[in-house]
């Protein structure tokens, strides 16, 4: 299971009127949109034992997924992995915690 890692806590929290009011100015419906969560499947090389844990069939490879989300100004304040690359990305958003899933 992966890791979670929180960057730049009270420099983000700090500024999330900020970006809430840069992603409402931007068209989102809503005021409380402080960032973006994205999944990312990073492939690697085919390893020797458990390929199918990491096969990705949509990808057609094998890799990793990781969680990150991204503030409006592009600095990555919170980063979640590496998972099993066949996982979904909302396994990935349930077990990060950031969210209920």
């Amino acid at each position: 299971v992966g890791e979670k890692f929180l960057f730049y806590r009270e420099y983000v929290r700090g500024r999330l009127p900020e970006y809430a009011r840069a992603v409402q100015a931007a068209g989102a419906p809503s005021d409380r949109i402080v960032g973006f969560i994205d999944g990312t499947f990073r492939h690697i090389c085919r390893p020797v034992r458990n390929q199918e844990a990491v096969y990705q069939g949509h990808k057609k490879g094998h890799g990793l997924k990781y969680q990150t989300v991204v503030a409006p100004c592009g600095l990555i304040v919170s980063l979640y992995g590496p998972e099993d690359g066949r996982n979904h990305d909302v396994t990935l958003l349930g077990r990060s915690g950031l969210i209920p899933v």
